[in-house]
């Protein structure tokens, strides 16, 4: 009987989606030594989290530790709203305004957060992220929101 079933499932996720994205990668074609294709990335990334997968799932079995698996729906269902909002909301309320409120919605994820330091936290990250993907990398994303 398995104890830790929690690190065994999530070692076996991890290898799941490193095997799945591994296999697909392929089709981008790994190039040579000198000049590297795209998949080479994806590939490398891949491997490492099937690696790490294999290494959780091995720790896991050998761990004895009973450990009770729970649900939490608040913030699967919290966290699952925000980034439908920054999927549907980005080209509306344009970045700046999206990515503060994905930080403010995802902070009601947990219970008994400051709602003033959600805020500052929500500010500073739509600012460094307006700045790196808008201003730094030219990203054709409108920056506020289109009315």
């Amino acid at each position: 009987m398995i104890a830790n079933k929690r690190d065994v499932l999530a070692g076996l996720m991890f290898v799941g989606i490193g095997v799945f994205v591994f296999i697909f990668a392929q089709d981008y074609g790994i190039g040579t030594a000198a000049h590297l294709g795209p998949g080479v990335f994806p590939m490398l990334l891949s491997a490492l989290l099937t690696l790490l997968g294999l290494a959780i799932t091995v720790v896991a079995l050998r761990d004895h530790t009973r450990t009770h698996v729970t649900l939490s729906w608040r913030p699967l269902l919290v966290i699952s709203a925000a980034l439908l909002l920054f999927g549907f909301g980005l080209d509306s309320l344009g970045l700046f305004m999206v990515v503060a409120l994905l930080v403010v919605i995802s902070r009601f994820a947990r219970a008994g957060e400051n709602i003033i330091e959600s805020v500052i936290l929500a500010l500073v990250v739509a600012a460094v992220a307006s700045l790196v993907f808008v201003v730094a990398l030219g990203l054709p994303v409108p920056l506020w929101p289109t009315f």
